[in-house]
């Protein structure tokens, strides 16, 4: 995969990229689309109430959101 940036480019093998609908990769935004998906394709059993995720940018930075079921 390459990507470009005004006068920088960037390869990465294709088998460790993934092109995801999102507008911004932060922290928050990813662990919303995670939670989504996770939403849309498990079914989970009766007693699981809450689901959480995290998504951790670097030590001490990230951001976590969650849903009741």
């Amino acid at each position: 995969m390459r990507y470009r940036l005004k006068d920088k480019e960037f390869l990465f093998p294709v088998g460790d990229c993934i092109l995801l609908d999102i507008e911004v990769a932060s922290a928050e935004t990813l662990a919303n689309f995670v939670l989504q998906r996770m939403l849309e394709t498990v079914k989970f059993p009766k007693n699981v109430t809450r689901i959480e995720i995290g998504v951790d940018e670097g030590r001490g930075q990230g951001a976590w959101t969650g849903q009741d079921l």
